[in-house]
């Protein structure tokens, strides 16, 4: 293999690394590519500022994660508030409903389905519990029905 410029200084040389090993850091080259190359001191010289900025900004990293840690929780926190396990409508919001069929609710299931659909929510998928021999019969296993607001229900182009 010949030698090949660096992309920060310039200099031809024949030990090269590529951007993947600091790609998307602050101390990245303006400008350069995947298929550019960087010399050895160059490499090191970035690689130690790319490592004395972790250092200064570890704290505000911590303080990010932690505030991001506190927003999932209260994510899910939200979610399991409205979720009613064993119910005709398991989970409601303005964007989604889950509605569990069970082997001895079909009124009400019935009557779930037609007041959802009524306030502009779609079917979306039906997950089908399966069902279980008992002797003579098959007995319907419990399944659930994901709804969407139809809204918030995009179509694709046909392209």
């Amino acid at each position: 293999m010949g030698k090949i410029p660096c992309y920060v200084c310039k200099k031809l040389g024949s030990h090269y690394y590529t951007i993947d090993d600091y790609w998307h850091s602050p101390h990245t080259p303006e400008g350069i590519t995947e298929y550019d190359r960087v010399c050895h001191e160059c490499y090191h010289e970035v690689k130690k500022e790319i490592l004395q900025y972790k250092k200064e900004h570890k704290e505000e990293n911590k303080r990010l994660k932690k505030e991001e840690e506190k927003d999932k929780e209260f994510q899910e926190a939200e979610v399991k508030g409205k979720w009613k396990k064993s119910a005709t409508i398991e989970y409601k919001d303005e964007y989604c409903t889950i509605l569990h069929r069970m082997i001895n609710n079909k009124v009400q299931f019935i009557k779930a389905f037609s007041d959802i659909t009524k306030q502009g929510y779609r079917l979306i998928v039906q997950d089908e519990g399966g069902s279980v021999n008992i002797g003579i019969i098959n007995a319907g296993m419990d399944s659930y029905y994901y709804f969407q607001k139809i809204e918030y229900i995009t179509l694709r182009d046909n392209d």
